[in-house]
């Protein structure tokens, strides 16, 4: 099993926190410096949603060419849905967003347990265990991961954000 580049929680000084911003969609991408020029890597973390959703970003080339991944409220209540959304940011231009029902049953106020890979033109996301989406595109062949929120999105990182190297 390969060794992680890095394993960190969000406070370490490996973090470039202010990667990508735009005040129109309060849009805050933060970057772990030691994934900058990957290809192929799987990401594993822990977060809880406070509000509304959580997302992560990958292949991050720089503050306007990369992809986004997202957990999104989709109906607030009792028994609250889930979509699994993906999407490129080109040129600083959010292209159209693909969304995929998460059918995986996490409590309200429990813990999404992610696992990500992106590997060649294919990315890949697990939710507690279970494959939620796979999608392909070539545009992007090496960038960054991190963590990624917009508007009023909340949520706690439990643990540690780790990014492990694939060999292709």
């Amino acid at each position: 099993r390969p060794k992680p580049t890095v394993e960190t929680s969000t406070t370490s000084v490996n973090w470039i926190n202010d990667f990508a911003t735009d005040a129109k969609s309060q849009r805050r991408v933060s970057l772990l410096r030691a994934s900058m020029g990957l290809t192929a890597y799987r990401l594993d973390f822990e977060s809880t949603i406070q509000i509304k959703g959580l997302g992560w970003v990958y292949r991050a080339q720089d503050s306007k060419n990369y992809y986004v991944s997202k957990i999104e409220l989709e109906k607030p209540g009792q028994n609250p849905e889930f979509a699994l959304v993906h999407y490129a940011v080109i040129g600083g231009v959010e292209q159209p967003h693909e969304q995929t029902p998460l059918h995986v049953g996490v409590p309200l106020g429990g813990h999404y347990k992610i696992r990500f890979e992106a590997l060649d033109d294919r990315f890949t996301t697990w939710i507690q265990g279970q494959q939620g989406d796979q999608w392909m595109d070539g545009r992007l062949k090496a960038g960054g991961a991190g963590l990624y929120r917009e508007g009023a999105e909340q949520f706690t990182l439990h643990g540690d954000f780790q990014v492990t190297p694939l060999a292709k």
